[in-house]
């Protein structure tokens, strides 16, 4: 679910955070900073798989 609302704020961590909180108010909210660690993670993975 992160990386997808990372996807509709336009690569946008602050934004992200925003719009997660609003969309899962039941959930934790993850700061901007967990967004970007989720996403260079998914990232590296892929490289990963790619060589």
């Amino acid at each position: 679910d992160m990386i997808m609302v990372f996807g509709t704020a336009d690569g946008n961590a602050r934004e992200a955070a925003r719009r997660y909180r609003e969309q899962y108010p039941d959930r934790r909210h993850p700061d901007h900073k967990v967004f970007l660690r989720v996403v260079n993670r998914a990232r590296a993975e892929h490289m990963q798989r790619q060589r």
